[in-house]
């Protein structure tokens, strides 16, 4: 009797059933790949039911990523500190993460979008993995507190990482790397990018406009920020602590493997009266994602964040629209956000205060008369002024009073052409070229990538470029971008026009907002948010919404007599009067709503801050018995090898 083909197929099912019952895939992670004749149907049968891996689909085991950690620690040193990480410490377990995510990526021929979606996917808590995982990394298990821990941990009880120091640097795009793990992207035809060095001397010449408004104490400010925002773990010359410069003109075995030096054009109209050929550049620390997930390079964030959440609320604004200035509570935390920095605004948004530099710095008296400048290369990392007496009050005064310059393309040749610049030498290095660098090493998308981001009209052609950067710029880019999708971040941010009554244009203005937004909304400690333990009180809130920069500068001086109620704007009679330092307009911080005056019972206690606790998921690699913890544990020792 023949059977139907519906029931031929039942058959067959039930024998391929029986002969795989005993089989199981092993899988840590499937990738299931489209093709033209499968169907979710065919997926679901085999995985689901069969429990094989469908044709066609990639299946990378537990023992894959043990192999891809061992063969990556045999080129790789990890020593676990005996205290705390720090950035040296967290960099080679990057590394080895890095280094076994390409073996793997190599071994299935997984492709960039593979690795950057699917691979991190992988549950890696039950592998050699999670031997090498510094304890903060590790699974935790976050116990509420009244205040926040210094590290930043456990801000967000379900993602202990988020927010805290140490954390890699988040993002609001895929990351795009060639290889889609490390390797600097490519233009969209295969093609290198331009040059770094020419694009800056192409772009962005020093045209010396001067901002209206804007004083360079928002410069200062706003380097003060960034630092305590977004300073990226890197190597360090161990004497200097300052970035490496060991790259350039040395035979490849001798290189730092962290080198990703700037070649300089032949014909450079500047370096070339010098012969200089090359800029040194290193690239950050690869950082540790929670539970040391696998996948494309995570860069390391080296400074926690929470200082300067807290310094938002300072930041002084003389429009309503400063986010961080409202009336009373606010209710908005989500714990679904991540507050943690990300790349884009790190590596681009974030350092278009470099177009606002000023060519000379200048000290102003106490009485608001210029005194002298100095140009801006003679005062980088030359804080010699600085041991004189009076001359920090004059640079303060200097700052509130000089403008910078205006938001555009154009930077000045003090940090594009004489950057560090040594005292014997007439050059020195190019801030412009390092921007766009560490954007290609953070692996940031060209600039019509954020565009569709942000929800801007895509600029199909040159031609569109021209409605929101100046005509002469467009014909700039023309000249040396294949591509407007190819454009880096950066340099496309500062060339824009800005928006109205906005220093930024769109992109910037959209990527800053989204960040500072996610600052505030998945921060559990955030100063405004009521109803928790560590909440201020209403009078409390209302004194601390007093505090402004003025204040702080009239405090802390030592002859400041009086200042611009907004220092971070130019005086005007009208708008922005200088007050006297004595003056209630500048408003102190009344400190009485914090007496502590108990009565009645004490409440019950609440413990004072965060803790955590660590819980390794690491097995034994030396057989059963119980997790050996992930500090004490190395992935060496696992294997009974000496450190």
């Amino acid at each position: 009797m023949r059977l139907p083909a519906a029931g031929l197929r039942v058959l067959c099912l039930a024998l391929l059933l029986t002969c795989s019952a005993a089989t199981l895939n092993g899988c840590a992670l499937q990738i299931v790949r489209a093709g033209p004749h499968k169907s979710s149907l065919q997926h679901h049968l085999y995985s689901n039911v069969l429990g094989i891996p469908a044709p066609g689909s990639v299946c990378i085991s537990y023992a894959d990523v043990d192999s891809a950690i061992y063969a990556a620690t045999t080129r790789i040193t990890i020593v676990p500190p005996k205290e705390d990480w720090t950035p040296d410490d967290v960099g080679p377990v990057g590394e080895v993460l890095l280094e076994a995510s390409r073996i793997i990526a190599s071994k299935y021929r997984l492709s960039p979008l593979e690795v950057a979606h699917d691979l991190p996917l992988l549950d890696t808590t039950g592998t050699a993995a999670a031997a090498i995982c510094p304890r903060y990394a590790s699974p935790l298990k976050c116990i509420p507190g009244r205040y926040r821990r210094i590290d930043g941990l456990c801000n967000n009880l379900h993602h202990p990482t988020w927010g805290a120091t140490r954390a890699v640097f988040t993002r609001f795009l895929p990351p795009d790397y060639s290889d889609g793990i490390s390797n600097p992207r490519l233009a969209l035809d295969g093609s290198e990018l331009p040059n770094p060095r020419l694009v800056s001397s192409h772009i962005h010449k020093d045209d010396g406009f001067h901002d209206h408004a804007a004083t360079v104490m928002m410069v200062a400010w706003g380097q003060f920020m960034d630092h305590d925002f977004t300073l990226t773990g890197m190597p360090l010359d161990p004497r200097t602590r300052n970035e490496l410069e060991a790259c350039c003109h040395l035979h490849p075995g001798q290189k730092n493997h962290y080198c990703m030096e700037i070649g300089i054009p032949k014909n450079d109209p500047f370096y070339r009266l010098f012969g200089f050929d090359c800029i040194d550049f290193i690239r950050g620390f690869p950082g540790v994602p929670q539970n040391c997930a696998l996948g494309e390079c995570w860069c390391c964030l080296r400074q926690t964040i929470q200082g300067s959440r807290d310094m938002c609320r300072l930041w002084p604004a003389p429009q309503s629209a400063d986010t961080c200035i409202l009336q009373g509570y606010w209710k908005g935390y989500d714990p679904k956000v991540n507050p943690g920095i990300s790349a884009s605004f790190s590596a681009a948004a974030f350092r278009f205060g470099h177009s606002l530099l000023p060519s000379s710095v200048e000290r102003w008296s106490p009485s608001h008369k210029y005194i002298a400048s100095k140009r801006l290369h003679d005062l980088i990392r030359q804080p010699y002024d600085m041991f004189r007496p009076g001359v920090m009050d004059e640079y303060i005064m200097g700052m509130a009073n000089q403008p910078c310059q205006t938001m555009d393309d154009g930077i000045t040749q003090e940090v594009t052409n004489h950057l560090f610049e040594e005292a014997h030498e007439r050059f020195g290095l190019d801030l412009v070229a390092f921007n766009l660098q560490r954007g290609r090493d953070f692996g940031l998308p060209g600039y019509g990538a954020f565009r569709k981001f942000c929800g801007l009209d895509p600029h199909i052609s040159f031609h569109d470029l021209a409605h929101h950067m100046t005509n002469y710029t467009t014909l700039m880019y023309s000249e040396i971008y294949k591509s407007v999708e190819d454009i880096d971040l950066w340099s496309a941010g500062v060339s824009e026009r800005p928006l109205p009554g906005s220093m930024l244009g769109p992109i910037f203005s959209c990527l800053i907002a989204t960040q500072m937004q996610r600052i505030r909304k998945g921060d559990r400690y955030w100063y405004e948010l009521p109803d928790q333990p560590s909440s201020f009180t209403p009078k409390q809130l209302a004194a601390i919404k007093q505090a402004s920069l003025a204040r702080i500068i009239c405090e802390n001086s030592d002859h400041v007599k009086n200042i611009q109620l907004y220092p971070l704007v130019l005086q005007d009679p009208r708008l922005n009067p200088r007050m006297s330092c004595k003056s209630g307009l500048i408003r102190h911080i009344d400190l009485t709503p914090w007496i502590e005056a108990p009565i009645g019972p004490a409440p019950a206690p609440y413990p004072p801050a965060t803790e955590i606790k660590v819980f390794s998921t690491a097995k034994s690699l030396h057989g059963p018995g119980p997790a050996i913890s992930t500090v004490e544990q190395s992935f060496f020792y696992g294997y009974g090898l000496s450190h």
